[in-house]
């Protein structure tokens, strides 16, 4: 009976050491992601986990109205997650505070992930200084919404393809009647402004980093965005009226947006199914549009840096990006999905093309000053209340200032 009895703690002695070294051996990696990308990745988390048995994912959703705060507080506190979502406009804020991992020996090392994988505007949005802190995850950009029965019948059969048929159509739209305009287009929204002046030539920082907005290519931009708006091919105030209800009734059968408009145009207006598509913006000297995004970031003082970074391995890979593209809805920000998706999609392959044009905003913490001074001044000329130069010159004092005070 003893030396059963001792048998028996043996065996519990044995157990107990053994078990938790077992645990000891999973690693957990705490992840934040944001909005409608933290309830979809929960999605392609159990393939990870499966294909890397000792690595665990805790995720914790955060809505986007926190998320800056939340990871603020998180790096003050020395309490950061091992990977999160970035917004691409979060970059140069918390690289400057010394709080992201140089991602270059990762990537030095990677059988399976390189920059060149993505579209390089969409790269640029997170490489700072030279270096990159952060991996594109999906993409973002703007391209033209459109009635296609509509367009046809005042002679576009395809959407314009340049600056001058632009002008054209929205001229013969406008002709339709008192109340009859062409395209839902915000003057005060540099994601939308901003494609027109890329298009042109025009920049924000010349290579000195000074501000060039006062250069010709800039300024006759925005000359030619006012024109549209004193035509009344575009309304200055259109009362927050639903752009995409304007699209079903006619009055504004064009607008500028995002890929997400699609779903929200099948789910709100389905009767316009087979009247609308998206087309490339129009050609002046490039297709210019803006790009955007988020990205994976990990931080400096994460505890998990290498499981993290086999995370951000497996959600590049093309065929997982895929496979996000149709859990979340999102656009690949890597070139090879967005290829496969393009094979799929018609639609998708307009959006592979827009990508191919995009142009990052400039990486700097003074970000949110300045596209709020962009807004205010080109929204000003828009109005009348400045000439286009006046306004591009105000604008170019003002980036002076933001850059001087920072």
């Amino acid at each position: 009976m003893r030396r059963s009895v001792r048998l028996f703690f043996v065996l519990i002695l044995i157990m107990t050491a053994v078990f938790p070294l077992k645990a000891a051996n999973v690693q957990t990696i705490s992840l934040w992601a944001m909005g409608v990308e933290g309830q979809n990745i929960g999605k392609l988390l159990p393939q990870f986990e499966a294909e890397n048995p000792g690595i665990k994912v805790k995720l914790q959703v955060i809505p986007w109205s926190a998320a800056n705060d939340r990871l603020l507080t998180a790096v003050a506190g020395g309490t950061v997650p091992d990977l999160t979502q970035m917004g691409s406009t979060y970059m140069a804020q918390f690289t400057t505070a010394g709080a992201l991992e140089d991602l270059s020996p990762y990537l030095a090392k990677s059988n399976s992930l390189k920059l060149d994988d993505f579209f390089p505007a969409c790269r640029d949005l997170y490489i700072v200084d030279g270096k990159p802190y952060g991996i594109p995850w999906y993409a973002d950009t703007r391209f033209f919404f459109y009635r296609t029965d509509i367009l046809e019948e005042v002679g576009y059969k395809e959407f314009p393809d340049t600056w001058d048929e632009f002008i054209d159509c929205c001229r013969k739209l406008r002709a339709r009647g008192p109340n009859q305009h062409a395209v839902n287009m915000a003057a005060g929204n540099w994601q939308v402004t901003m494609n027109f002046i890329w298009a042109n030539g025009g920049r924000i920082f010349d290579e000195e980093g000074r501000p060039a907005v006062t250069e010709e290519a800039f300024v006759e931009a925005v000359a030619w965005l006012v024109d549209i708006f004193k035509n009344e091919y575009a309304l200055l105030d259109t009362g927050g009226s639903n752009i995409r209800q304007e699209l079903a009734n006619g009055r504004l059968p064009i607008f500028i947006g995002g890929f997400w408009e699609g779903n929200l145009l099948r789910t709100e207006t389905p009767h316009l199914d087979g009247k609308w598509s998206i087309a490339l913006m129009p050609m002046k000297k490039s297709r210019a549009s803006f790009m955007g995004g988020c990205g994976l970031v990990i931080f400096k003082r994460a505890r998990q840096k290498e499981a993290a970074w086999k995370l951000i391995e497996f959600l590049s890979r093309p065929e997982i990006q895929n496979q996000w593209r149709e859990a979340a809805g999102s656009i690949p920000a890597n070139i090879e999905a967005m290829a496969m998706a393009a094979e799929q999609d018609p639609l998708m392959k307009i959006v592979f093309e827009q990508l191919k044009e995009g142009v990052a905003p400039p990486v700097v913490p003074q970000w949110p000053e300045i596209e709020g001074r962009l807004n205010t001044r080109i929204q000003e000329a828009c109005y009348g209340v400045r000439t286009p130069l006046e306004a591009c010159q105000l604008l170019a004092k003002d980036l002076e200032k933001i850059m001087a005070d920072y």
